[in-house]
């Protein structure tokens, strides 16, 4: 079992009296990224904690990220009808974003730390909030991050890949925040096929091939079982190949996939998805936090995850099942950024044997679900978020 100590930075202490604190906060708030889903349940943890924000709904291009700091256009953005975001949210953060914060309040720019340079200047204090997700940041994101007063990242994986890349400025452990109301176990199950489910952007770091691989070996055609990817594609290279793969599993013989590519996803299709699913599986090479898999384990779904990175933060055996993994150069001419270091590749049998584990024994998967939500709500919840944010906005 987790303790929330081990993992926050800050370890409490006297109660701050919150109407007294301000910050404003810059994050891609209304896209359909991880990143601004984390910026936005930290909009809404603040503003439910009682602190004062001001915020920003901003932009970054993914070709921002593979720049040098400087002077990059910052977009102002508004909610993507195609996400449906509930009307109060939007009414909500509208209304923040033309709220009135004292000059000095410190700022929060949740963002890749190569835009930091557009913030820099003034007498505020700025707070980088990223997170890295293989063995070493680049140079250009270390510039980043040496450019802000000091830097939230959300695992103990960040915290070392950091220091071992340069990153001079003090470095503080915030998770991200996730919304416990949102995502709860269904009431009801419409669907009785056995689910396993996964979600990220097509692309080596998150392991599908050695998903595929330890999939159809653990299963054939006669095991009633299906797995479900929600997916998008950076290139069409990534596109072709998962139109490779659906093809490959409708052959005779293969369990069934359902890839499902989907470039905007509804606000409430996501908790729909995970109560409809057995578990969670995702053999990812790296990772900063992964905001899908703490949801589907707060939807009480166990995760079968690399026995890395983020992930050794908050799944164990009591919630879920780890997968051994290997070091290797990590090489992915689509992704420059993480080329040139290092990453974990899960090892095919063992996860097809946990996924085999998780399918056939029910019971231990349904006591392993529940403690998933108990971790999650212990360590990620809202209000746990908040104070952390808190602690820190504090000593500005």
């Amino acid at each position: 079992m987790f303790n929330v100590l081990a993992i926050h930075t800050i370890k409490g202490g006297k109660a701050t009296n919150t109407q007294t604190l301000q910050v404003e906060y810059h994050g891609a708030i209304w896209a359909g990224t991880g990143y601004a889903e984390a910026a936005r349940n930290a909009v809404l943890a603040l503003h439910k904690a009682g602190i004062k924000v001001k915020a920003d709904p901003t932009g970054f291009s993914h070709s921002t990220v593979s720049v040098h700091p400087g002077k990059i256009s910052v977009k102002r953005h508004v909610a993507n009808p195609a996400l449906d975001f509930p009307h109060s949210m939007k009414e909500l953060i509208t209304e923040l974003r033309y709220a009135h914060v004292a000059e000095n309040a410190p700022l929060i720019v949740h963002a890749p730390s190569t835009v930091y340079g557009n913030y820099i200047g003034g007498m505020r204090k700025v707070i980088g909030y990223t997170a890295w997700e293989t063995a070493r940041m680049p140079a250009h994101w270390v510039d980043g991050c040496n450019l802000v007063d000091e830097v939230w990242i959300p695992c103990r994986h960040n915290l070392e890949a950091l220091r071992e890349s340069g990153v001079t400025k003090p470095i503080y452990i915030v998770p991200h925040a996730i919304d416990t109301e949102r995502f709860t176990p269904p009431n009801i199950r419409l669907n009785g096929t056995y689910t396993f489910i996964s979600v990220f952007r097509w692309g080596l770091r998150k392991g599908w091939p050695e998903l595929m691989a330890a999939y159809e070996r653990a299963f054939t055609s006669s095991d009633p079982v299906i797995l479900r990817i929600l997916t998008n594609f950076r290139t069409e290279e990534h596109r072709a190949e998962a139109k490779q793969m659906a093809e490959h599993f409708n052959q005779p013989g293969k369990p069934r996939l359902e890839i499902l590519p989907l470039e905007y996803v509804p606000y409430n299709f996501m908790p729909a998805l995970y109560g409809n699913a057995d578990a969670f599986v995702l053999p990812s090479r790296g990772e900063g936090f992964c905001m899908p898999c703490a949801e589907a384990m707060a939807c009480g779904l166990p995760a079968i995850v690399t026995d890395c990175t983020a992930f050794m933060d908050y799944v164990d055996e009591d919630n879920g099942y780890l997968v051994m993994c290997r070091t290797e150069s990590a090489e992915d001419s689509t992704d420059p950024d993480r080329d040139a270091t290092t990453w974990n590749v899960a090892y095919v049998d063992d996860l097809a044997c946990r996924m085999r584990q998780a399918y056939e024994d029910r019971e231990g998967r349904l006591a392993k679900g529940k403690e998933a939500r108990e971790t999650i709500k212990r360590l990620f919840s809202m209000e746990t978020v908040a104070r952390t944010m808190q602690s820190r906005i504090s000593k500005q």
